[in-house]
């Protein structure tokens, strides 16, 4: 038997240089009683929250490894909740920045979180078209709204009814009455996707926001004196739907439209926002034009249709025509403030939690905090005062948050000799990073670089980009010392010789030269860094890349031909022609040893070629799109790669395996650079995040990673797989909260081996008092079967409680029915136990009822129920009355 080889696995470490996730939202937070100072953005799978004063990450909430779509602040507690990717949603503490919670209820991307005013429940939209509310005190879900054809784009509460508003991509806007879980209204004026909405505070309107260019208000007000419930009401024979675009049914809630408002910007509405007291409403579309909205008084609003009414009897009796009374109009509701034009596209948008009121001189005006989230990764605040007698409004810009991230991608990377400090550069600047606190220590700016590099010494980068200009940095003074147009072209490839002493430019103009360092004399007669064009070589096509060997022989070029030419380096003779790729090479590496060439092209896949005859050893299906990157780990034969498909790679080039997949990124990925001690890796990409991962001393065994991959396929199958059957659920409106997952079926795995070892001790004790006891039970410290049930129902997350139960064969249920009687008495866990009861009686009523054995169970259990909840009722008034 031969000797297996041993890996060492690296892990993701930190996430830096992204300030927020340009698909989510981002909102204010109120931390330790200050408001106006925090601001929580995603940023990839984590959630960052920002002080705005300082400019400084003031805590990072890690969840888990999916992408964070949409953000909720609960409106009193520090609570957070965070929709993601996978369709979970989590609940932050953001006192202790722990993760409290995980919800699983959707099975694709959540697209819009939100809290009700009184911060008890949590309703999340996603985009497999349902709807689930949640209940945060019990960390449960509540149920599922099902009725939308699309997409669901936004989810609200109504302030002042038990109800809730929900947008689509199927054009419509849906009322769903709570207290039935059904949907009562639906709003169908739309001829595009509704992609946001807002709601004034006391739900007398309704601002809609789709794909065109109007945004259009509704008036909506509850009947009064209707007996029936409005869920009742619209069930009973709707009518067809009027010329408005409004269903008419029997419900009562009338809903009417009041007009229009005509956008400035082009484009679909991005997203709507409006502040807690619901005055200033504000909205984006998919350029850099912010539009506010006031939402006028009731002193402002007859003061405005006073001033419009006598404007209209002026002009109609310049006419001779008839004076009519005119009704209230929708501008004198709604005020347009100037527009704010940002730097970038506009991503995301909040107002700040207080829209406080404040003197200025005799005059009141309303004072509100904007923060917006750009598209080239940047935060900007903006300060509107409303004035209260006048049309106008003042924005003043405010601080802004830059320098922890770059404007566009970042296309090249570089360690320094030591590997403590880490460069990258983008299409406006180059910064140095410290390794180990992640923080931007130097920003630069520079021509748009695809390749940079430290000089020997750490002192001074080298940045080739798209202009064919060589630049050279000083860190220390940050003084560009020579900015020389080097190529004709964009510079692809740079490379230092293997001596440190020069380095090597391929370039678009089908050129390769060769530079040597060198010191000049200044006019201060001091000397410092430059360097000296020594040579070029022109070749048959574009060059993609170059590399050096380490042992300074040989030179390889990639060209735009899909063939890589290696030379020998002093006399630059053609030594090698590699063929065999089918797009041409975009990445190349040489192993330590110079016996070994390893290519990346963008047919996804990556070649191993022999540096003594050319010949290929292997050819590797590597990634799902282009290879961007390859590097190979100093002093082995493995290398890492990245690709277009967002994952990093670690191969293995003697046995041809790969060893390990490096999951984070949520776009592609655009550069890969290795440390000078292997030790640590760092990738950057689309979504603007820099990903440093670490080597550690744990062992990686291939089989056990290949077999721990296939265990997540199938927990993604079954997050997305279709949802389980119950009988007597026949609403198609509603239904349960959660969905099984890999999780819930490990619960249920560990509850059926609960009864299985409950009913071998209650067994064993029967038949003597001094029985062994079983080690499960040693472990979770129960000396009694009763303690042990009632504590493995207790670690079973509340969130996965009612999917586990529901994978529980009938057989088992049946013994749990049995438990749960000697429970209710015995442990006192009276809600759980009353919870368990009442859904698997709501399961399995059926079977259940004509099981004559259980009948005498049922009857025992509802008696005793009632009687525990009654006394938990009466315990609970008394301790709230003594408190």
């Amino acid at each position: 038997m031969g000797l297996t080889k041993q890996y060492l696995r690296f892990e993701a470490g930190p996430v830096f240089g992204v300030i927020g996730s340009r698909d989510c939202n981002i909102c204010w937070l109120e931390l330790n009683k200050v408001s106006r100072r925090y601001v929580a953005a995603a940023a990839c799978e984590k959630v960052c929250v920002w002080d705005t004063v300082t400019g400084e990450r003031l805590m990072v909430l890690h969840g888990g490894d999916s992408e964070v779509t949409c953000l909720a602040a609960h409106p009193a507690r520090a609570l957070l909740a965070a929709g993601c990717a996978d369709g979970s949603v989590r609940l932050f503490s953001l006192s202790s920045g722990d993760l409290r919670v995980t919800l699983a209820g959707h099975r694709s991307a959540v697209s819009s979180v939100n809290f009700d005013s009184a911060g008890m429940r949590l309703v999340s939209g996603g985009k497999d078209n349902e709807i689930v509310v949640w209940d945060v005190v019990v960390e449960a879900g509540l149920y599922r709204l099902l009725g939308h054809k699309g997409a669901v784009t936004q989810v609200r509460f109504m302030h002042q009814h038990n109800c809730l508003v929900s947008s689509s991509k199927d054009t419509y806007v849906k009322f769903w009455d709570l207290d039935n879980q059904h949907c009562f209204k639906t709003l169908a004026g739309h001829l595009t996707e509704v992609w946001d909405f807002v709601l004034t505070e006391n739900d007398s309107r309704l601002v809609t926001g789709s794909g065109d260019a109007e945004l259009r208000v509704y008036t909506l007000q509850f009947t009064e004196g209707d007996d029936e419930p409005p869920a009742k009401a619209a069930r009973e024979a709707p009518a067809d739907g009027d010329e408005d675009g409004l269903e008419s049914d029997r419900s009562n809630l009338e809903c009417v439209r009041l007009g229009s408002i005509v956008r400035q910007g082009k484009g679909r509405v991005s997203r709507m926002v409006i502040d807690r007291h619901c005055r200033l409403v504000g909205f984006h579309g998919n350029d850099n034009t912010l539009e506010l909205f006031f939402l006028n008084t009731e002193e402002d609003i007859a003061r405005r249709r006073q001033k419009r009414i006598k404007k209209e009897q002026k002009r109609a009796r310049e006419a001779g025509k008839e004076v009519t009374p005119a009704a209230q109009a929708l501008q004198d509701e709604l005020r347009r403030l100037p527009s704010i034009n940002c730097p970038s596209k506009v991503k995301a948008v909040d107002v700040s939690l207080d829209g406080q009121q404040a003197k200025y001189g005799d005059e009141r005006a309303a004072v509100f905090q904007l923060t917006v989230l750009l598209a080239n990764n940047s935060l900007s605040v903006y300060d509107v005062r409303v004035e209260a007698r006048s049309d106008g409004a003042v924005v003043q810009p405010g601080s802004q948050l830059l320098l922890p991230g770059h404007r566009s991608e970042v296309r090249a990377l570089d360690f320094s000799s030591d590997g403590t400090a880490l460069l990258s550069a983008s299409s406006e600047q180059l910064k140095v990073w410290n390794r180990s606190t992640h923080q931007c220590i130097r920003t630069l700016d520079c021509d748009p670089a695809l390749a940079t590099l430290f000089v020997p010494g750490d002192r001074h980068v080298l940045v080739a980009g798209k202009s064919g200009r060589l630049q050279l940095l000083e860190l220390a003074s940050g003084a560009l010392l020579e900015n020389v147009t080097a190529h004709g072209g964009e510079i692809w490839g740079m490379a230092l010789t293997p001596d440190k002493r020069g380095f090597a430019t391929a370039s678009a103009d089908k050129q390769v030269k060769l530079w040597r360092f060198e010191l000049v004399s200044t006019e201060q007669d001091r000397r410092r860094l430059s360097f000296l064009h020594t040579a070029s070589h022109t070749l048959s096509d574009d060059c993609l890349s170059i590399q050096f060997s380490p042992d300074g022989r040989l030179l390889a070029v990639a060209l735009l031909d899909s063939t890589v030419q290696i030379f020998f380096t002093d006399t630059m003779k053609l030594f090698l022609s590699l063929y065999g790729h089918r797009l041409p090479v975009l990445c190349m590496d040489i192993s330590h040893d110079s016996t070994l060439i390893a290519t990346g092209s963008g047919d996804r896949n990556v070649k191993i070629w022999g540096l003594d005859f050319g010949d290929c050893h292997k050819s590797l299906f590597a990634h799902d799109d282009s290879v961007t990157g390859l590097k190979f780990v100093p002093r082995t034969h493995h290398f890492f790669t990245c690709g277009k498909d967002g994952q990093v790679k670690e191969w293995d080039a003697d046995s041809h395996q790969r060893i390990q997949t490096l999951q984070g990124h949520c776009r592609e990925v655009l550069a890969l650079a290795v440390s000078p001690d292997g030790r640590h890796v760092l990738s950057s990409s689309r979504d603007r995040s820099l990903r440093l991962w670490e080597k550690t001393d744990e062992p990686l065994v291939l089989e056990e990673e290949r077999e721990e991959e296939r265990a997540k396929e199938e927990e993604r199958r079954l997050a997305t797989g279709p949802a389980a059957a119950v009988p007597g659920e026949t609403d198609r409106e509603a239904g349960r909260a959660g969905h099984k997952t890999a999780d819930t079926e490990r619960a249920a795995e560990r509850l059926m081996e609960g009864i299985t070892i409950y009913k071998q001790m209650s067994r064993a004790l029967r038949q003597s008092s001094t029985a062994e006891v079983h080690p499960l039970m040693l472990a979770y410290g129960c000396s009694t079967p009763d303690a042990f049930m009632a504590e493995v129902l207790r670690r079973v997350k509340s969130s996965e409680l009612e999917e586990s139960l529901l994978v529980l064969p009938f057989s088992y249920v049946a013994d749990l029915l049995y438990i749960l009687e000697r429970l209710l008495a015995a442990s006192g866990e009276v809600e759980l136990v009353s919870r368990c009861l009442t859904f698997l009686l709501r399961v399995h009523h059926g079977q259940i009822v004509t099981n004559g054995v259980l009948a005498p169970v049922i009857e025992r259990l509802r008696a005793a129920a009632g009687r525990e909840v009654g006394q938990l009722r009466v315990s609970t008034v008394v301790w709230y009355s003594g408190t």
